[in-house]
This record gives structure tokens, sequence and C-alpha cells, in this order.
């Protein structure tokens, strides 16, 4: 009955050896699918920290890239402001600029407008005064025309008629006038004082100034004396043929106002000489130049 026994549990623990190698056959394989499957997913997990490693370093280098850009974009965005705001200050520079040149332009404007009116007087006037002086030319002209017609029966030597400075002066020599050293006025005197006298009377707007010239010869408070004493005679005759008095002026200017030299016979003749200078009024010249 034990030897019977013996062979079953020899069998029983012969099978049972046999399940626990299979079983422990199946746990290796279970444990190597599971070790490569481990290793599988160590793997994923690396790649996967890598990924979130390779993510994390792109996401900070585009995080560092938008952060370096918006710091651009700031800095560009301010400089702009400050463009906008130094263009706008430019603008309001020129607007201000503008507007005083606006003025400025007004200004000037109404100037010119002033001295166009101030030109256009004073041409008006330039041309009044170049009338006037023309006419004062003519009438100068008219007298020295008169006279030398009205005194052409005198010799050259003895009466002279010459336009000068806007004056007409009438020079007549001792010899038609006085005897040496007098102041009283002979016959051919007389006649041509009273034919200039005429020419005087009929123009009446004329101012007379007599002045008596002497030579060097004699002493000369005596030449001055005499000077004055035969352009006082030389009045009174003109007055005495008509002319007003209020008109004339009367002086003597002695040896001082030669018009030749006294170191000749003929030279101290011609210095030996009464003239009568007649000046046109010009009242109206006078008017247009004040």
């Amino acid at each position: 009955m034990s030897f019977r026994i013996i062979p079953v549990l020899f069998f029983a623990l012969l099978l049972t050896s046999c399940v626990s190698k299979r079983k422990y056959e199946d746990l290796r394989s279970v444990e190597n699918r599971q070790q490569r499957e481990l290793a599988d997913l160590r793997k994923q997990l690396t790649a996967a920290e890598n990924t979130v490693r390779d993510l994390n370093a792109s996401q900070s280098s585009q995080l560092t890239e938008s952060q370096q850009r918006e710091q651009r974009l700031q800095t560009e965005l301010a400089n702009a402001r400050n463009e906008v705001a130094r263009v706008k200050t430019d603008i309001e520079t020129v607007r201000n600029e503008l507007s005083l040149a606006k003025t400025e332009l007004a200004r000037q404007t109404n100037q010119l407008g002033g001295l166009e009116q101030d030109l256009t007087a004073r041409s008006q006037r330039i041309a009044e005064l170049e009338r006037a002086i023309q006419e004062k030319e003519a009438r100068i002209e008219a007298i020295r025309t008169t006279i030398d017609r009205t005194l052409r029966g005198f010799s050259a030597s003895d009466l002279t008629v010459r336009e000068q400075d806007g004056k007409i002066y009438v020079s007549m020599s001792q010899d038609l006038l006085f005897p040496s050293g007098s102041k009283t006025i002979n016959a051919k005197g007389k006649d041509a004082l009273a034919q200039l006298a005429g020419a005087l009377v009929a123009n009446s707007d004329i101012a007379i100034t007599v002045e008596g010239h002497t030579d060097s010869d004699g002493n000369e408070n005596t030449n001055w004396d005499l000077s004055v004493d035969r352009a006082v005679s030389v009045l009174k005759e003109l007055t005495k043929n008509g002319v007003d008095p209020t008109r004339i002026i009367a002086s003597g200017r002695g040896e001082y106002f030669p018009v030749d030299n006294n170191e000749t016979r003929e030279g101290k003749a011609r210095n030996r000489r009464t003239e009568i200078i007649l000046t046109p009024k010009l009242d109206a010249l006078y008017r247009l130049l004040n």
C-alpha cells in the first residue's frame, strides 16, 4: 500500500514540478514583456521629456523674441510718438511763422501802398517843379532877350547882359554912367538907365539889386564909399523913371569883387562897373519846394 503511494506522490510531485516550471516560464514571459513595455514607456517618457524640454526651450526662445520684439516695437512707438510731437511742434512753428509773415506782408503791402501814393505825389511834385523851373528859365530868357533888345544901342564895352545862376546881370561900365571919381550919372548913363527902367517897369515881378564896384586904385575906404554912392545914384535914377523903390536894393562892393585883374588898364576899366542884378520872383517855385 505504501509502495503504491510513493509512485503516486512522485507523479504528483513531478506534475507539480512541471506546472510550477511552466508557470514560472509564463511569469518570466510576462515579466519580460512588462520589462519591454517598461523600457518602451521609459523611451516614450524620455522622448516626451525631450519634447517638453524642446518645447520649453522653443517657447522660452519665442518668449524672449516676443519680448525683444515688443520692446523694439515699444521703442519704435515711443520714437514715432516723439517724431509726431516734433512734427506737430514744427507745424505749429511754421504756422506761427506763416502768421507773422502774413502780418508782415500785410504791413509791407500797406507800407508799399503808402509809398506808392507818396511816390505818385512826389512824381507830381517833381513834374510841377520841372514845369516851374522851365517857366522860370523861359521867363529869365524872355527878360534877358527883352533887355538885350532894349539896350542894343550900347556897345559891348559899355554894357553887357548875361544870365548866371538863374539871375540876369546887366553890367554897366563907369565910362557909360559916371565921370571918373564921381557919383553923378552923366547924360549917356541916364539914357541907358531910362531905357532899362522901361523894361523893368513892364516886368514888375523882378527883384532888383544894384551893386557898385571899383578898381584897386586909391584908398580902399574911399573906393567902398564911392561904390555905395554910385549904386544909390543908379537906384534913384531907376525909381525916377518909374521903377517901384520897394523892388530895389543898393549895395557897394568896393574893390573886392573884381571881374579882371587890376594890373592892366583894361582890367581896371572892366572892374569899374555897376551891376544891376535882376532876380525873377520864384514864389510859385518856393511854394512847391515848401
